[in-house]
């Protein structure tokens, strides 16, 4: 085939075109085209389109627009070809173009459309422009068209096996979509093969295989699904360059659907109860499925009463209503849920009865037991007593609520069981005070209340008063002088305790009266002012028995060797600010520690290095009570280094 663009320009083209341009003078208004000349060539089916530029004269008036309608004239055609038929093969989109200015230039699209089959040969058009005002010079454009003739062959043939024309299918929605199958068989001349294969459903392409035949030919299959009744058309078509051949088939689907599907929720049934006078609130529901068309209508009746009930999902596939019953008899009672759609209705009932009677609930207090006494120590932390008790209710009913109180106060215990007949709840009382406490434990179900009671006492036994203990600070730490920076430092004390005990009047004076306070008049005053030999401290620093003698103060100094003691050394800034301390526990596992020691019976003895230069430095003593997890602050000091 020969697609190039050599054969000449006809005679007749070009004459026409000399004399359009004698006819333009210089300053003559004159119609512009772009391009002037178009020339086309190819096999049939030919189909070629230019953009044609179209310039107006220059006497257009400015707001008085012009309408030109573009038209193609025959120079040329093969013979025999009406010049109707060649006339059509040309187009102009679009058809009209309005000027409103001189030299405006607007487009439209030139097609050259040759079908298959027509008379090859040359095809010549002169496109102009009419309308246009008195003077106005128009050169014409040109179309030459050489068309070749149709190659030799024919269009497919094709023909649609299944489904066959007149079909009748059933759509199961209960089954699920409806799948039909498809086949086609095209052939084709060898010289001009297949080139395309569609299959559409409707408007809709539809997916298929193809097999090649031993003959040539090709098998198309392949399934689609419908969901939906109605008439549908199904069509099959092959293409080659020659045409398209197509085969179709009309079918019909109908639906087979089985009646809705009804069920109910609540009640559950099979028995309520109710208390005897009031009236029961019983929560009901139901659902209705439709296979296809939706739920069309949904009742409901008790007893055969109309039942009154909010309804969603009406004309769904998916319908449902719910509501409360209020029940003031106890009988026997039927729930019928009715539901209809296009394919018919059915219906559901659930049968209950109801009971009234009376609930009792009864309230058990298991710990602590009734006239339990707790004994405890006065000034301890506050002592843990477990409390834990069970609500009970007769069947049909449940514990709605538990609650407790201690002396009337509430408490805040954890309940458990609740919406159930059998509840109860817990929680641990904190006790920091002898005395006789009163549990009150309450049920209730339905609103009736039951209770229990129980009583405990708690005592207190006294312990002995704890020992009282101060620092004793030693040289050279409680000269209060500067110290040498840059050296290790002694820091020394001795820890003084005292056993406090009753006092009562031993009668030495004779006064018969109970005010000796403990007096051993072993300072010869005969005053009443030892106060059990208490100790006095001097200034924080010193402790002593009233005395501020240091003989007196080390003689009276008593306590026992304490490896529980711990040293806290930190640097106290000048902005008031402290750093990290530095503890120093006693080391148990070594007879003489290198660093901290304890001298004799109750001298304890820490080597602190100390830096150069001013500092301000505070030790605190402290010591580790066995029967206590906080450490006792037993003194403190507060020493400078220059």
């Amino acid at each position: 085939m020969n697609t190039g663009f050599s054969r000449p320009l006809s005679l007749l083209a070009f004459a026409f075109v000399l004399i359009a341009s004698a006819f333009a003078r210089p300053g003559t208004p004159t119609v512009g085209y772009s391009p002037s000349f178009t020339k086309v060539e190819g096999d049939q089916p030919l189909v070629r389109t230019v953009v044609l530029s179209i310039t107006a004269p220059s006497n257009v008036v400015v707001g008085s627009p012009v309408s030109i309608s573009p038209i193609a004239t025959i120079l040329d055609k093969p013979a025999g070809v009406p010049d109707a038929i060649a006339l059509s093969y040309v187009t102009f989109n679009p058809a009209t173009l309005e000027f409103t200015a001189p030299d405006q230039t607007l487009t439209t699209t030139v097609t050259m459309d040759v079908p298959l089959g027509a008379s090859a040969g040359a095809y010549s058009y002169r496109i102009e422009t009419p309308g246009w005002a008195a003077g106005t010079v128009d050169p014409w454009a040109f179309l030459n068209a050489t068309v070749y003739p149709a190659p030799a062959g024919d269009v497919p043939t094709i023909t649609l096996a299944t489904p066959i024309d007149g079909d009748v299918f059933t759509y199961q929605p209960a089954v699920g979509p409806l799948t039909i199958p498809f086949q086609f068989t095209a052939a084709a001349p060898a010289v001009t093969p297949i080139t395309t294969l569609d299959a559409k459903l409707g408007g809709t392409s539809l997916t298929f295989t193809t097999v090649t035949n031993t003959d040539g030919s090709i098998t198309g299959s392949g399934n689609f699904t419908v969901t939906a009744p109605g008439a549908y058309t199904i069509r099959a078509s092959a293409t080659n360059e020659l045409g398209t051949s197509s085969d179709s088939a009309d079918f019909t689907v109908v639906v087979s659907a089985p009646p809705p599907v009804v069920s109910i929720a609540q009640p559950t049934g099979p028995s309520y109860t109710m208390i005897t006078g009031t009236t029961l609130s019983l929560p009901y529901s139901f659902s209705a499925t439709s296979y296809y068309g939706g739920i069309t209508t949904l009742t409901a009746t008790l007893n055969g009463s109309p039942v009154t009930f909010t309804a969603t999902g009406m004309n769904t596939l998916n319908a449902s209503g719910s509501g409360n019953f209020a029940i003031t008899a106890a009988g026997n009672y039927t729930l019928v849920v009715t539901a209809t759609d296009q394919n018919g209705s059915a219906t559901a009932t659930r049968t209950f009865n109801v009971v009234a009677a009376t609930p009792v609930p009864t309230v058990t207090i298991s710990t602590p037991a009734n006239g339990t006494t707790i004994t405890r120590a006065a000034g301890s932390p506050a002592t843990s007593v477990p409390f834990a008790f069970t609500a009970t209710v007769n069947s049909g009913f449940v514990i709605d609520a538990v609650s407790a109180t201690l002396n009337g106060a509430p408490l805040t215990i954890a309940p458990s069981g609740l919406g159930t007949a059998n509840a109860g709840g817990t929680a641990t009382l904190a006790i920091g005070a002898p005395g006789t406490y009163t549990l009150v434990a309450t049920g209730t179900s339905s609103g009736v209340v039951a209770s229990d009671t129980t009583t405990f006492t708690v005592t207190e036994t006294t312990p002995p008063p704890p020992s009282t203990c101060a620092v004793l600070w030693l040289p050279p730490i409680n000269l209060n002088k500067c110290q040498q920076g840059g050296s290790v430092l002694p820091i020394k004390f001795k820890i003084c305790c005292e056993q406090h005990r009753p006092c009562h009047d031993d009668h030495s004076d004779n006064d018969h009266g109970d005010d000796d306070h403990c007096d051993d008049h072993s300072d010869n005053d005969h005053s009443d002012d030892d106060h059990n030999g208490s100790y006095d401290c001097d200034n924080g620093q010193h402790y002593g028995w009233g005395r501020t003698d240091d003989d007196e103060i080390h003689a009276n100094c008593k306590g026992d060797r304490d490896t529980s003691v711990v040293i806290a050394v930190y640097e106290v800034y000048a902005n008031g600010s402290n750093a990290t301390p530095t503890l120093y526990p006693y080391d148990r596992r070594s007879p003489n520690p290198p660093t901290y020691t304890i001298q004799g019976n109750n001298m304890y003895h820490l080597n602190f290095p100390v830096p150069r230069g001013k500092h301000t430095f505070r030790v605190e003593v402290y010591r580790q009570p066995s029967s206590s997890t906080t450490p006792q602050l037993l003194g403190s000091k507060t020493f400078t280094t220059r």
